[in-house]
This record gives structure tokens, C-alpha cells and sequence, in this order.
């Protein structure tokens, strides 16, 4: 908008009413804004013209009133109508419309015909003139402010997308370099098993680990062959010549796009041969991955940074427009460039990333977060929009895109796809767009088409070919058939229903012979063979100066980089407030808890050992600096779920040049070091003087006290331990797979370090063949350090200081505390250059190949591969998953199939599982809808001022297929959470009836299934599992289970699951089901549970034109059954979009534009709206209804289509129909009451429960199988370091480091146990919140199901810990202490995990749920009794024992091993007497309070903990929810 002179700087935006002043002035007009009459000169009797900006021919419509003779306007009163009337009557209303109607199709058609220039001049009558100025004098357009005060200088207007193109063609010299890319014989392998491979379990992964030693032994190997991704394959892309690319899924064209931008794997496995030249250069002659970018079909984005920072930073990264400006003028200028040209360029491209935000229509989410699966951002469209918008702020003039048209309507596809393409050919970039279900405007926007097929190339060359050429080697395509629906279906075996020849090619492999035998090919063959001969090279100064191997990769300095990425860093951090003031919150609890337990200790040290003195004082000291670097150690542990979580974003930003990946790792660390500093500061300060580490003024026994100093140097090192150890562990995320190994890494490593830190064995003590951990430990570096800090005051007398160093074996040279200090920082940057490592060359991508469950499963990191082995199953198949045209019923006259299981065959109808006797029909019915938020930035949570939807009134009839449609963020899938009763949040205000009764939650959910935009489903199970798994829970219990079983069969026919039905699902990001192979699940997931409604939020999205088609064809059979179907849909084709039998438009803003049946081959919805004044009518017979529908209602029409419907009849008929529907169903339809809760029984739902846990801890070798290689592991190594240590127990000090030894084994093995918990539960927690919403299943059979499944496991991993430590430390060879030993360390390990599991329901993240297991484990060490005994702490912490079971475990398996109750008749090492005098026993129970009796009690409380825990996180699964919605 303008305004007076602050906002003539001010950009104007697209789509702005405008009039020209009499002085030439311009003044522009919001959307929402009206016009005043006194801003209007004209001169009536004279005739005016108005004119619409083109932006270059295609850029949004912008109307503006071009005066003629200067001179005075009519007065208002003069034609009769008064400046207060703020209505029209209903025959001026019809002037208006006819007025803007007109305008409208004068505008569209000229653009139509090609018109060139700025502007489209349109004219207006002399009665269309005194309409205009009617409407200003009527007050109906009104200007905000006086005419004065907004006045804009059209030279200041902010050049579009394609007109600052344009501009730039004009402008540039000759020095610019287009890239021409030729390829030629390409072909790429992946090394893979010849054996079927698939599942990983966890015992095909133990099998994995002993295999090499086993072929060792055996001489043999294993089988292996090269899977051939792509064919030999050559082909050329012209700069200028936008390409798009089509394929069915398994094509081969994400690996084509990633090797030919420079981002395939290559090596070991990976076999790349070929030619690759770039206008005659090959990638050792330029930087090819700087020069192009890839747009992946993943949306990998920092869910909480908006838009507008998303893309501002990645516009910083690539130079901003000083890089621009700088390839510009390496471009040279033309000889008639003149300086404004430059300066209007140069301001265009300070503000680049704004104009892209609007030509990609992002301006409404421009300040949204971008958000995630969990957490609330912009919608699915505008998120992939943005992944789009991210790479084209780099500018680069080859450009991959791979599918970005996933969740956009067919309107914003077009948009988008026509700015690339006219971009494209203004500054001769060469794009190359790959996308699933094109309508038949976006395939006519580009030049060239590439048709790929399992690997091979059918067709490349001119798109006005393409049909020609099929009709010659024997397919045709139908008149009313989409040409994009064509080629994708011609390529798979659907091609039957095209072929007119029989010698028509069969295969892939005899389409692609075709094609290089045509006389189409001869050009392209030609285009090749120059394109990729050295001698045709190109060069250019823009070449030399920015793409050449002698110029930097980077964009930005050194200097700069790190700039851009430590602030993004630290936008993260302060953006998760709830990581950050769980990290303060520890620190200062914990803080206080060690301050305050050992309150002021005692200052007066002994000075020698005798059989009474009291070692408290200093065994206190060591405790509290040992549990205080524990805190640091365990803490850090928080950081590696949030390393993990930005690392797909890493990986995507550093493969694009983003940054230097050392600048990543540095501003990982700096971002996080204000925190480490103030939780240093915190913790040190509250344990240094609550404590008094170090007595002070008249309590120093020196009578002199260095505190002050020596203070500073404690926060010096907690701060130093806590920055280098959060490096290490960000190290071990930069390499580690997943959270689940990361934890157990890192939960390792701690342990190792912290047993030879030198508290739990002395230096003396330990075995010399680890005694280099303990001086490459930074924690026993940290330890020395800190135990020389305190020990080594001038508080304390030389003979003090002698006795307290020398009890535990630390040295008394002071030179080891600065040593410390710098070996700490040399660790810091030992880490950082770890990271690096992990970084630069260990990529954990998508991309892992499944069959049949073998154990030679294997990642290969190729997401193709699984896709190519999925067709080439398909077609060694007997029964191929080919869905032609007659086995696509209605539902009702299905064919017989023969199903088996295990009890023999059950020959069913699909027809009678599919019938209407199986659920009750329902009509749904919506009245007056509302749906509000509250405002961004808004700071009240419950002020909902923001409407997503605005009074919304229709319905859905059993039987029926209902279309919700409208642009990307129109309110579709908002709609369908109001009515599918899924929001979270918000206000909803209005009517939903179901057969005509209010909607009740607990019966709805029984009867919906509801298909999400995101694919959410349990990670481990297979494609079959998951569907049965919705059948037997949802369908009713009074349906046999041959029935379910089944209706699963008909689901898994019905949407060709056939060939992946033993596919584990896993996750798309590590290798698990495709885009458009998850999306058919998650519509039969829904599909098995045979609803009466079916609520399916775009279901093709992600989809090929083929698979499209499956999918819409089994939910149209759906319907035909008598279900209600309502399906929001962005893109369909005209075949797909005549399916349905209503339609309910919405447009941006959340208002209805039309309600009402669609008619045969959508008649009835074409009539409607070509009645409407202004509407222009629809090309032809094969432009597609959707795509044109979507096109008049634009915010581009001038036509106002909310209005219209609100006053049209068809609103009052559908308002009859609703009336008369909801009498008619409270009439014939009986209310839907359930007697149970759920469908299924307890039984039932315990069964299925059990078999998908069973199921998901064999199937997750990354927890299970690492708990028992931890659990080997730990035993040998703590056994190894306390060989026989516990066979003879002489001195105090061997006391002592007895209870270490029972410390550090039982604690470690619980922190592993604990860390490990939470990320398993954690990747089942967004599944539980969909199934929870669907009723699957009560709480109870869940809890007991994971119970009785975790148990064995945890009885198992025991098993193999205990007896292989026991009896290499020596423990006690009594078989009753044996077992005591085992049942208490069984229930610890069981309370832990437990403990895991209830975090991960409450906390809101993995990052949060860590540090509070850090601050638990914090209370628990402290509290133990092992540094304090509990008759020693003060009393207002006499409880916390109570609480902890860590205490109990500790306090029992000492009893069951050194329990002494008569020295002379016991034999255990507990009755061994001490050097002192006194037994073992004795020490153990003065020392740490233990009582002789306490055994049962111990166990008894630590099952109770175990058992509580369990019932706690039943509770917060049941009551709490992060879902966002």
C-alpha cells in the first residue's frame, strides 16, 4: 500500500487496485480497501480506458483507471445517489457485476492472444463511468485516506519475479554463461545381496555381526549383484528449454536428478559410469553442485524458524545480493543499459527473498513458522513451496526439481511452474522439473519432455511430439484423456489400455529400443552427440569468475558464514524455551539439592588415619565433585536427540554450499555456550558455597582462605567440562545412525570415563592395561582438576592437604589443574574436529531396501533401489498389482478370492465385506461453521481473533464422494479437523449433525476413519500388519475374524499393496515405504476399518497419475458401498475429479464459494459458474473442470464469488436439502450409540497390542540387539578392570571401592537402560496420538502389552550381564546371594526403563525428556547413600531416600553381598576384617547406613517403583497429548 511519505519506500504489492490522478500520480487500493469519489477525475462525456499490468504478460492481474481529459468530475448527487448510501439496489448490483465481468474477460483476452508490454488497456464506457462514479459517490468504494496522502511514484514499485527476469535479459552482456548439460551412456549400480533382503531384526542383526567371522571360517561369501538404477542412458537439456520429467514410482529420476546435479553417492557400492559434460565441461573443470540446485521431494525444514528466516537465510548463504550483483556484472552489461535499469534491478534484489514470497504466494505465511508433524505451521502446500522457494534463492542456472507440486492445487502448480519456465527462458536457465500428476495447463508451460521408465529413457524431445510419437510405435491417447495421465500410465503395464498394435513395445526395455530407433529421436541423438563432445565447450567470464574450480565453492567469507549460521543457531536455541529452561531449572535444582545435602562439611580435615578418625570430610569433597562432573556428563545428553534432529537440514543446506561445515560445528558449540556458562555459574556457585568446598574466613583451619580464587577456577572448570563434554557428544551425534545408538554411545563412553575418572578406582588400583583411559579421560582430567582445586586451598594445612590427596591416589602438583584446564580445551577442539569428520563424510540419508526378512538386510542409502526391486517384483509376479479398468467395480459385484490363514482357506465375496450390512449409513450435516485462532504474535493463548473459517455450510451423503477444494491454505484440512472432531486448539462455534443428531466424540470416532496428510503409523510394522492390526481393532467385535482378515485382503486389492504387503514401514527420511507407497497405506489403514465415514485429507498427494487413480478408484468403491467420503484434493485429474458427486469450494480467508453436486462430467458446477457475469468460459473439452474452476475463483478475479454464492439460489436449495435431510434421517435413521467404548474386546485389543510389540522389539536390533552386546560389553569391561577385586576386601579403601564397583556397574547399566527407553517410545508416540483419536484401544491391554513385551528382554539382557560380571569381579560364590544379587539388579534395570517410558509420555520432546532422566538420576546419585550417608542429610531432605530408588538397589545388593551378622560363623566378604580392626560390614554400615534386614524391603520397593512408574505413564499417555492442531 502507499500512504503519505513514510511508505513511498514501500513495495507494491501484486493484485492492488490503482487509479491514475489527474497529475499522473498513482495511487494504489488494498483488496479489502474501498476508493473515495473525490480520488476519482474523469470526464464523463469523454470515454476512458482502464488497463491491467500484465507483469510481463503473466504476472498477476493489477487494474488501473487511466484518466482521459483532465477536468472535473460528475457530482455525485448529480446522478441521484446519495455519498451516504451504503448499499445498491439489486439493479445497480447487476451492473457491477456485468461492469467487472467484462473488464475481466477483455483482460483475459488479450493476455490470451500473446499481448506484450506492461499494461492491457480495456475500455470502459460513458455509462460504465457514471457507474464508477456512482460507486464513489455512494460511499461503496471508499479510499482510507485523502488523496494527497497516497501518492506513489511508479518508479519506486518492486519488480516482480518475471519482470525483474525480463529486466535482467535486457540488460545483460555477453559474458553471461548458459549451461547446456549433455549426458551420455549413463549408467548407476548399487551392489546389492543377491538374496532377498529385508526387516532387520535382532537376530539378523547379531547374525550380521558374526557373519564376516563365520565366512572367514567357511570360506565362503556372500552372494552379491549389481542393481541397475539407471540403463545406459543419454539425453540433453538445453538453457532456455524448460524439461519436465515424468515416471512412474521406480524410474530412476531422483537418482538421475541427484548424479547429475553432483549429489549421488558414488563409490564403494555405488557404480557410476558415463559421460557428464556442462556446456562442454566436465565436473573436474567446474563446481557442478555450486552451479546447480536440487529440489528434493523430502520438506526437510527448521520446524521452528518462519518462512521469511527460512529463506532470508538461505538468500544470506548464497551471497545475498551482493553475490547477485557480483554474477550480474560478471555477466557484463548490454550498450543500452541505462543507470535506473541497474538501480531498479539492484533494489529488486535487496528485497529477493520478498519477491519470491510473493510470486510463490507465501505472503500470508510469510511470518508462520514452518513447523512439523507435531508442531503447528504452515500448511502442507505452503511447506513445500517453501522447500522450493529455499533453493531457488541460490539463483543457479541448472536447476532439479523433484516433484514440487506434492500438496498444491492445481492453480498454484501452474503459477509456480509458469514463473519458472518464463524466468527460465528470460535469463536461459535451464530448469529440469520432475512432477507426478501435472494438469494439462502445467505440461503445456514447458518445452521439452523426458518419459522414464525403470531406469530407461522412452522419450525426450519437444512436447508437441510426444503424442505423435507414441501413436507411431502403437498408443494412443483419448481425446478426454490428460496427456501427463497418458505417459505415466503408457509406462507401467496400464499401457494395454492404450495399445493399437500388437507390435506395440511390452516392456520397458522395448519402449526405450523404440525411442532410439524413431525418427523422433534423430535431433535429440544429434543435441547429444555436440552437447557432450569437449570440443563444443562454452566459456564465459561468468564461468571463470564464480563456477570454475579456481573459485570458492562459497558464497560468503569465512567470517560472514560463521556469522549467518551462529546467529540461525541461536535462533534455534532461544526458540525451544522449553530445552532451555529445562537445562536452567536442572542446574539450579541440582545445584541446591548437592548444596544442600552436604550443608557446610565439616572444614577440619584430618591429618592422619587412625583406627577412629572420621574420613567424612574429605570423602564428602570427592562425592560432591564426582556427582557434580556426573551432572555435567549426564546432562549433555540432551544435546544429541537436537543434533539429530537438525542434521537432515545439514545435510540438504551443507550439499548445497550453504556453509562451511566447520562453521556449522563451531556455531553448534558457540550457540549452546551461554547456557553451559550460566548453568556453570549457577551449579558451582550454589555447591562451591552452600557446601563450603572450601572453608572461609575464621573456619579455614590455615586461618587464611583463598576461596575467592579458588571459586572462580571451579566455574571456570564446570563451565570448561560441561563445553568440552557437549562436544564429544555432539561428536557421537554427527556419526551415530539414530537417538537410540547415539544414547547408548555416549552412555557408554561416561561410563568408561567416569570408572577411571579416579573416585570409583583409584589410580593405584587400576589394571595397567586400561590405565590409558584414565589419562585420556577429559572427566578424570576435569576430576583432577577439580579435587586439586579444593584440596590444594591454603585453607588447609599441608599435612590436610597430604592425607586427602593421597587416600585416593591424586598427585599434589599443582601444575595438574592448568592442565587440566588445557587439556579440557584441547578436547573442546579434538570434538569439534570429530564433528567435522562425522559431518563432512558420514551421511545417514534415506534410502534402505526390503523384500522378504532375511538377515543380510542392508541400508544402501538409494531410496530408488527399493522402488526398482518393488517394479521388478511386480513384474516377476503371477498376480501384478496392474489395476486395469475391470477390476475397478463399484463395490458390489466383486469377484470371488480365495484367502488363507492359518487355520485353513475361507473363500469370501469382497462384495458382502464391503456391503451395507456392516455399519449403519450416515448423512453428515455442518451448519454455520466457525473455526478461530488466536492472531500470530498475538500474547493472550485464549483470544481467538484470527477466523480460518468462516461460517461453512453443507453436507456429506452416505454413498457419496464429497470434494473439499480450494487454493493451499483456503482451510481445507482445517474443515476436515472440525469435522473429523481432531483440533486441539482453537474455537469452534456452529452445528455438526450425524443423521441429523449433535455429534458426540465417543461414538464419531467409531464410525470415521480419518486418512491425515502425514503418513503416521507404527515404524516397525509391515504393510499387512498395520492393516490388520485396523481391522481387528476397529471393525466390530461381532464380525468374525475371517471376515476382518478378509476385508484386509479386498483393501490390499484394492489399492495394489500386493507386491509390499511384508514391507516394514519404517520412516521416510531413514528408508522406509515411498511417498506414494505410504500414502496407499494410510488410506488402507482407514479403508480396513470400515467406517461409515471416510475423512481423507489429500490422498494423492505424493502420488503418480496410476497410483492417483488406484487410490480414488478403491475410495470411489468405498462410497458406491454406501459410505460417506469427504476428501480434500489439490490436484486431480479431470478423470479423477469427475469421480465425485459434490463439491464444497473454499477460498483463502475459510468462505464458501460453492456448495453443490458436481454433475456428469462436472456440468452442473460449469454452468454455474459460467452464469455468473464475468466468468470466462472453459477452453476446451480437455482442459481439466478442477484446474479451471480453481482459475476464476482466484484472488485474481475481480469477481466476487463468496458474494455471489451467498446470494444465489443454490445456497437457499442446498439450505432446503439440509432441512429436509436432517428430518429425513432423525425420522429413518436411528441414533449411533455404542454399548463399549471401543469396537473390539479387551481380549482382542490385548492380542493385537501384544503382536505388534512382540513385534516392534524384535524388528528394532538398534535397542534390543545393542542392550545385549552393551550388556556383554560391560560386564567384560567393568569385570576385566575389578578382575577378582571383590575376592579379598582388606582395607577400607578396598571397602570402598567395593561399593564403587556395585555403584558404577548397577548405575550405568540403568542410565543406558533409561536413555535408550525414551527414544523407542518416543517413535511410537505420534502413532498412539492418531490411533488414540480413532479409538483403537483403551489404555489398559497397551500398558500390559508393552510390559509383558519389554520384560523378557530386560530379563534377558540380565541374564547375560550378571553372571558373566559376577564372577569376574569375584562377587560372592553363595547361590542364594547369586540370586538375591540378580531379582535386585532385574528390578532396578526394570524400574529404569519404566522410568524412560514415563518421561517420554510427559515430557513435550526427546531433548526434554533427556535432561529430566539427567536431573532424576542427578537426585538419585546424589541421594544414594554412596556420598552421604541418609542418616547424615539433613532432615528436610530425610525424604528424598525415600523416593530414590537407586538408594534401594544400592542398599540391597550390598546386604545380599556383605551382610555380616556373626563374623565367626559367616564366611562372606563381608565378615573379612579390615586393617582397621573392624569387618567389612561394619565399614559399609558406618560408612553408608545400610541396615542387615533391608534386602526384602529394597526389593519390595524397587518393584513398587517399577510397578508405579508403569501405572504413571498409563496416566500421562491417557491425559496428556503434545499434539499440536
Amino acid at each position: 500500500m502507499t500512504g503519505g511519505d513514510d511508505d513511498k519506500d514501500k513495495a507494491w504489492p501484486e493484485g492492488e487496485l490503482q487509479h491514475f490522478g489527474s497529475q499522473g500520480s498513482v495511487s494504489t487500493l488494498g483488496e479489502d480497501e474501498e476508493l473515495n469519489a473525490a480520488d476519482l477525475t474523469s470526464d464523463t462525456s469523454s470515454a476512458a480506458s482502464m488497463s491491467v499490468d500484465a507483469g510481463s504478460k503473466n504476472e498477476k492481474s493489477q487494474l488501473t483507471v487511466v484518466t482521459g481529459d483532465a477536468g472535473s468530475m460528475t457530482d455525485p448527487a448529480s446522478v441521484g445517489l446519495q455519498p451516504t448510501s451504503p448499499r445498491l439496489s439489486v439493479e445497480d448490483r447487476v451492473r457491477v457485476r456485468k461492469l467487472l465481468g467484462r473488464l475481466q474477460m477483455q483482460a483475459a483476452a488479450q493476455l490470451s492472444d500473446g499481448t506484450e508490454g506492461e499494461e492491457v488497456a480495456v475500455k470502459l464506457s460513458k455509462d460504465e463511468i457514471a457507474l464508477l462514479a456512482e460507486l464513489f459517490g455512494a460511499g461503496v468504494i471508499r479510499a482510507p485516506s485523502a488523496a494527497g496522502s497516497r501518492l506513489f511514484d511508479f518508479s519506486k514499485r518492486q519488480l516482480t519475479g518475471i519482470e525483474l527476469s525480463s529486466m535482467v535479459q535486457r540488460v545483460r552482456g555477453d559474458d553471461y554463461w548458459p549451461v547446456h548439460l549433455g549426458f551420455r551412456d549413463l549408467e548407476y549400480s548399487v551392489n546389492v545381496p543377491s538374496a532377498d533382503v529385508g526387516i532387520p531384526t535382532v537376530m539378523s542383526t547379531l547374525a550380521k555381526l558374526v557373519s564376516p567371522l563365520m565366512n572367514l571360517v567357511t570360506c565362503s561369501r556372500t552372494e552379491r549383484m549389481d542393481l541397475p538404477i539407471l540403463r545406459k542412458i543419454s539425453g540433453s537439456f538445453e538453457a532456455g528449454r524448460p524439461t519436465l520429467v515424468l515416471g512412474p514410482p521406480g524410474c530412476g529420476i531422483t537418482t538421475l536428478f541427484k548424479t547429475l546435479s553432483g549429489r549421488a553417492k558414488v563409490g564403494g557400492r555405488c557404480k557410476l559410469k558415463g559421460e557428464i559434460l556442462y556446456s562442454g565441461y566436465d565436473a573436474s573443470e567446474v563446481h557442478v553442485r555450486k552451479m546447480t540446485s536440487y529440489v528434493d521431494q523430502m520438506d526437510e525444514h527448521t520446524a521452528v524458524m518462519t518462512v521469511r528466516e527460512t529463506l532470508r537465510f538461505a538468500y544470506e548463504c548464497f551471497g545475498g545480493a551482493e553475490t547477485a550483483r557480483l554474477v550480474l556484472e560478471a555477466s557484463g552489461f548490454s550498450s543500452e543499459t541505462t543507470e535506473e535499469e541497474k538501480s531498479r534491478i539492484h533494489e529488486t534484489l535487496e528485497s529477493f527473498p520478498e519477491t519470491v514470497i510473493n510470486s510463490l504466494a507465501l505472503g500470508n505465511a510469510a511470518d508462520t513458522i514452518v513447523g512439523n508433524e507435531l508442531l503447528r505451521g504452515v500448511s502442507g502446500g505452503e511447506r513445500k513451496r517453501v522447500t522450493s522457494a529455499e533453493m531457488i534463492m541460490g539463483r543457479r542456472p541448472l536447476a532439479f526439481m523433484d516433484q514440487i507440486s506434492t500438496g498444491l492445487d492445481s492453480a498454484a502448480t501452474f503459477d509456480i511452474c509458469r514463473r519458472l519456465t518464463e524466468v527460465a527462458r528470460n535469463l536461459h536457465h535451464t530448469p529440469v522439473v520432475a512432477l507426478l500428476q501435472p494438469p494439462p495447463e502445467v505440461y503445456e508451460l514447458f518445452d521439452e519432455i523426458l518419459i522414464m521408465a525403470l531406469g530407461y529413457i522412452v522419450y525426450h524431445g519437444p512436447r508437441e511430439n510426444v503424442l505423435p510419437y507414441f501413436a507411431s510405435i502403437g498408443f494412443e491417447c483419448p481425446h478426454d484423456r490428460d496427456i501427463a495421465d497418458f505417459i505415466l500410465e503408457v509406462t507401467t503395464p496400464a499401457r494395454e489400455i492404450y495399445r493399437t498394435r500388437a507390435d506395440a513395445p511390452n516392456d520397458e526395455e522395448a519402449m526405450a529400443m523404440a525411442w532410439q530407433a524413431s525418427p523422433f529421436s534423430v535431433k535429440k541423438r544429434e543435441s547429444i552427440a555436440f552437447r557432450c563432445d569437449p570440443a563444443n565447450k562454452i566459456d564465459a567470464a561468468m564461468r571463470r569468475k564464480v563456477f570454475a574450480k579456481e573459485a570458492s565453492i562459497f558464497e560468503n567469507s569465512f567470517a560472514k558464514d560463521l556469522k549467518l549460521v551462529l546467529r540461525r543457531q541461536w535462533q534455534l536455541v532461544m526458540r525451544d524455551p522449553a530445552f532451555v529452561k529445562a537445562r536452567i531449572f536442572q542446574s539450579l535444582l541440582m545445584g541446591i539439592v548437592i548444596g544442600t545435602l552436604f550443608v557446610q562439611i565439616n572444614p577440619n580435615l584430618p591429618e592422619f588415619v587412625t583406627e577412629n578418625t572420621d574420613l567424612t570430610p574429605i570423602t564428602q569433597r570427592y562425592g560432591i565433585m564426582f556427582s557434580t562432573l556426573m551432572q555435567c556428563a549426564l546432562a549433555g545428553m540432551a544435546q544429541i536427540p537436537v543434533v539429530l534432529a537438525q542434521r537432515p537440514v545439514f545435510y540438504k543446506q551443507s550439499g548445497s554450499y550453504f556453509f562451511r561445515t566447520i562453521n556449522y560445528v563451531i556455531s553448534e558449540t558457540l550457540a549452546v555456550l551461554p547456557i553451559a556458562i550460566v548453568e556453570a555459574i549457577i551449579m558451582g556457585t550454589l555447591v562451591f558455597w552452600i557446601a563450603g568446598l572450601v572453608p572461609s574466613g575464621s573456619a579455614a583451619p590455615t586461618g587464611t582462605s583463598d576461596a575467592g580464587s579458588r571459586f572462580i577456577l571451579f566455574v571456570l572448570l564446570m563451565a570448561s567440562l560441561n563445553i568440552s563434554f557437549g562436544a564429544y557428544l555432539r561428536a557421537i551425534a554427527s556419526f551415530v545412525p539414530s537417538a537410540a545408538v547415539g544414547q547408548v554411545v555416549a552412555g557408554l563412553s561416561i561410563a568408561v570415563t567416569i570408572l577411571y575418572s579416579g573416585y570409583i578406582v583409584t589410580a593405584n588400583a587400576m589394571p595397567v592395561w586400561f590405565k590409558w583411559i584414565y589419562w585420556m579421560s577429559p572427566i578424570s582430567w576435569g576430576y583432577r582438576t577439580g579435587v586439586l582445586l579444593v584440596f590444594k586451598s591454603s585453607a588447609f594445612t599441608q599435612a590436610q592437604q597430604a592425607l586427602a590427596l593421597g587416600l585416593f591416589d591424586f598427585p599434589a602438583d599443582q601444575e595438574y589443574i592448568w592442565g587440566g584446564y588445557l587439556i579440557l580445551l584441547g578436547y573442546w577442539f579434538v570434538n569439534m574436529g570429530l564433528s567435522y569428520i562425522g559431518y563432512s563424510f558420514i551421511r545417514h540419508e534415506s534410502g534402505a531396501r526390503q523384500t522378504k526378512a532375511n538377515p543380510l538386510a542392508e541400508d544402501t542409502g538409494n531410496p530408488d533401489v527399493a522402488e526398482v526391486e518393488s517394479v521388478m517384483a511386480r513384474q516377476r509376479s503371477p498376480h501384478s498389482a496392474v489395476h486395469d479398468e475391470k477390476n475397478l467395480g463399484d463395490g458390489r459385484n466383486d469377484a470371488k478370492r480365495v484367502i488363507s490363514d492359518d487355520k485353513g482357506e475361507v473363500t469370501v465375496e469382497m462384495g458382502s465385506t464391503l456391503g451395507k450390512d456392516s455399519f449403519t449409513p450416515v448423512d453428515l450435516v455442518f451448519i454455520d461453521l466457525w473455526y478461530a485462532v488466536p492472531a500470530p504474535g498475538s500474547k493472550k493463548k485464549h483470544h481467538f481473533s484470527l477466523d480460518l473459517l468462516k461460517g461453512i455450510t453443507g453436507y456429506a451423503e452416505a454413498g457419496t464422494l464429497t470434494a473439499l477444494m480450494g487454493s493451499s491454505g483456503a482451510g481445507k484440512s482445517t474443515l476436515m479437523d472440525v469435522l473429523a472432531l481432531r483440533k486441539t486448539g482453537g474455537r469452534i462455534t456452529g452445528q455438526v449433525l450425524v443423521n441429523g443428531r449433535a455429534q458426540k466424540k465417543t461414538s464419531f470416532s467409531r464410525i470415521t476413519g480419518y486418512v491425515e496428510q502425514n503418513d503416521i503409523h507404527s515404524p516397525t510394522a509391515t504393510v499387512e500388519e498395520a492393516l490388520i492390526f485396523s481391522a481387528m481393532l476397529r471393525q466390530p467385535r461381532e464380525i468374525s475374524r475371517e471376515a476382518k482378515l478378509a476385508f484386509v485382503e479386498s483393501v490390499i486389492y484394492t489399492l495394489g499393496l500386493e507386491s509390499i504387503r511384508s514391507f516394514k514401514i519404517g520412516f521416510k527420511a531413514t528408508g522406509g515405504l515411498s511417498t506414494e507407497q505410504a500414502k496407499r497405506l494410510t488410506i488402507g489403514v482407514e479403508m480396513a476399518a470400515n467406517p461409515a465415514i471416510i475423512f481423507a485429507d489429500e490422498p494423492t498427494s505424493g502420488l503418480d497419475a496410476n497410483s492417483a487413480r488406484v487410490v480414488m478408484d478403491g475410495l470411489e468403491r468405498i462410497a458406491r458401498a454406501g459410505r460417506t467420503v469427504i476428501c480434500t484434493i489439490h490436484q486431480p485429474s479431470q478423470d479423477i475429479f469427475n469421480k465425485f458427486d459434490r463439491l464444497l469450494l473454499l477460498r483463502r480467508g475459510g468462505e464458501m464459494v460453492y456448495f453443490g453436486d458436481l454433475g456428469p462430467k462436472s456440468r452442473t458446477l460449469l454452468d454455474y459458474l459460467q452464469g455468473i457475469p464475468g466468468t470466462k468460459p472453459m477452453a476446451d473439452a480437455r482442459y481439466n473442470p478442477a484446474t479451471y474452476m480453481l482459475e476464476v475463483v482466484s484472488a485474481k478475479s475481480l469477481v466476487d464469488y463468496v458474494h455471489e454464492y451467498r446470494e444465489s439460489a443454490l445456497r437457499v436449495k442446498n439450505e432446503e436439502k439440509i432441512e429436509a435431510l436432517v428430518a429425513s434421517n432423525v425420522e429413518k435413521r436411528p441414533d449411533i450409540v455404542f454399548e463399549a467404548a471401543y469396537a473390539s474386546s479387551f481380549g482382542t485389543q490385548l492380542e493385537q497390542l501384544s503382536l505388534r510389540w512382540l513385534r516392534a522389539y524384535w524388528r528394532n536390533p538398534a535397542y534390543n540387539t545393542t542392550r545385549f552386546v552393551i550388556a556383554v560389553f560391560i560386564s567384560v569391561f567393568f569385570g576385566s578392570t575389578f578382575y577378582q577385586k571383590a575376592a579379598e576386601i582388606q582395607t577400607t579403601q578396598d571397602a570402598q571401592s567395593f561399593m564403587g564397583l556395585i555403584f558404577i556397574s548397577t548405575t550405568f547399566m540403568g542410565v543406558i537402560a533409561l536413555y535408550t527407553a525414551i527414544p523407542t517410545v518416543m517413535d511410537e508416540r505420534a502413532p498412539f496420538y492418531r490411533e488414540r483419536a480413532s479409538s483403537y484401544y483403551s489404555i489398559g491391554p497397551m500398558a500390559i502389552a508393552i510390559t509383558t513385551t519389554e520384560l523378557p528382554y530386560i530379563v534377558g539382557a540380565s541374564l547375560v550381564f550378571v553372571p558373566i560380571f559376577y564372577f569376574l569381579v569375584h562377587l560372592w560364590h553363595d547361590a542364594r546371594a547369586f540370586f538375591l544379587f540378580w531379582a535386585i539388579y532385574l528390578a532396578f534395570q526394570m524400574t529404569l526403563t519404566f522410568w524412560g517410558h514415563l518421561l517420554a509420555a510427559v515430557a513435550p520432546n526427546q531433548a526434554v525428556a533427556t535432561i529430566l532422566a539427567a536431573l532424576s538420576f542427578g537426585f538419585w546419585t546424589i541421594s544414594a547413600g554412596l556420598y552421604i550417608a541418609v542418616r547424615d542429610m539433613p532432615a528436610f531432605w530425610s525424604w528424598l531416600p525415600c523416593l530414590n530408588p537407586l538408594r534401594f538397589a544400592l542398599n540391597g545388593l550390598s546386604v545380599v553381598q556383605l551382610v555380616c551378622e556373626n563374623p565367626l560363623e559367616d564366611s562372606g566378604p563381608g565378615c573379612s576384617t579390615l586393617s582397621t580392626g573392624g569387618t567389612a560390614w561394619n565399614f559399609v554400615q558406618g560408612t553408608f547406613g545400610y541396615a542387615a534386614d533391608d534386602w526384602q524391603y529394597c526389593l519390595g520397593a524397587l518393584l513398587g517403583f517399577a510397578f508405579g512408574f508403569r501405572v504413571l505413564a498409563v496416566l500421562a499417555h491417557k491425559y496428556i497429548s503434545h499434539l499440536k492442531r
